[in-house]
């Protein structure tokens, strides 16, 4: 499930870019062919975009959710993507949100989160970048 379609820009009449994160949904196809995607996005643009780019491909359903709500009533999915777009919501929601991501989350399942975060000092941004590296070297 692919939380918020902020991996695309539109620079004009139409023409989408993808960004970085249009390689990790990409990796994901190709990691898993078979499995059905959904793309949530309260945007008209980025919609009209999302079903543009995946025109075609009946894996890919792609829906109209605002992430001010709580998430609709899905099957669990393996693996949760969210870029730039969480942390659009207010704290309180936030913290819901994540638990929903959890509940939606098939056991071993992984949720993939980016997002751009200010340290409030060096040492905890630097300890953040330990956790994250190390992580990611013990992914399986």
């Amino acid at each position: 499930m692919d939380l918020g379609r902020e991996g695309y820009s539109l620079p004009g009449a139409g023409e989408e870019r993808p960004h970085r994160a249009e390689g990790e949904r990409a990796l994901l196809k190709i990691e898993r062919p078979s499995s059905a995607r959904i793309a949530l996005d309260f945007s008209p643009t980025m919609l009209e975009a999302a079903r543009h780019r995946f025109e075609g491909d009946r894996s890919m359903r792609v829906v109209e959710h605002d992430l001010r709500e709580p998430l609709p009533d899905l099957e669990p999915f393996e693996a949760i993507v969210s870029c730039f777009a969480i942390h659009r919501c207010k704290d309180e929601r936030k913290r819901a949100l994540y638990a929903e991501i959890y509940a939606l989350s098939k056991q071993g399942g992984a949720f993939y989160n980016l997002e751009i975060v200010s340290s409030p000092t060096q040492r905890l941004r630097e300890r953040s970048m330990v956790r994250a590296i190390r992580s990611t070297l013990q992914a399986p």
